[in-house]
Order: structure tokens, then C-alpha cells, then sequence
């Protein structure tokens, strides 16, 4: 991120009207140079999920369950979890 942090930078934000967040708005892209950048690290797990359960990742069909963000230990964790049944 602090390589896409460049004040002047034009940013997309999306806003949330969640009163428990702690701000309204999310970071989702940063213009840098003629490319647009996700910044928003949730994306591509989101992006991956409906793939998998659209059938549209090849091999990766079929599982029962397909979650994000599991706990796989103490400290670590891990990006998406596929579950047969």
C-alpha cells in the first residue's frame, strides 16, 4: 500500500452506510500512471468464491462448501477453503 499512497493520486472509493464501521468510506482503486490498481485486499477472495461456485475455475468444481478467510492456525490463515458434502 505504500507504494500506492502518493498524494495527488485520483482513488475510487465505495461508501458503506454500516453505522458500526469505523469509517464510511473503502479504498477500492488508485489510478497509477494509465492503470487502475485494487487496493482493496477482499476483492480477489470475493472474485475467486463466485468463480468456484459458478463452476467457471476448471477442477475446482463441485465442493459443498468454499469459504474465505479461515483460520488455519494461531497466526496464520488461509484465502479460501474448499469442503466436500
Amino acid at each position: 500500500m505504500k507504494g500506492c499512497s502518493e498524494s495527488g493520486r485520483i482513488v475510487y472509493l465505495s461508501l458503506h452506510d454500516n453505522p458500526r464501521r469505523k469509517l464510511p468510506y473503502t479504498w477500492e482503486i488508485i489510478e497509477m500512471g494509465s492503470s487502475l490498481v485494487g487496493v482493496n485486499t477482499l476483492v480477489p477472495n470475493k472474485l475467486v468464491k463466485k468463480s468456484i461456485s459458478c463452476g467457471a475455475i476448471e477442477g475446482l468444481s463441485g465442493y459443498g462448501e468454499i469459504k474465505t478467510e479461515v483460520a488455519y492456525s494461531t497466526n496464520s490463515r488461509v484465502d479460501i477453503l474448499l469442503r466436500n458434502g
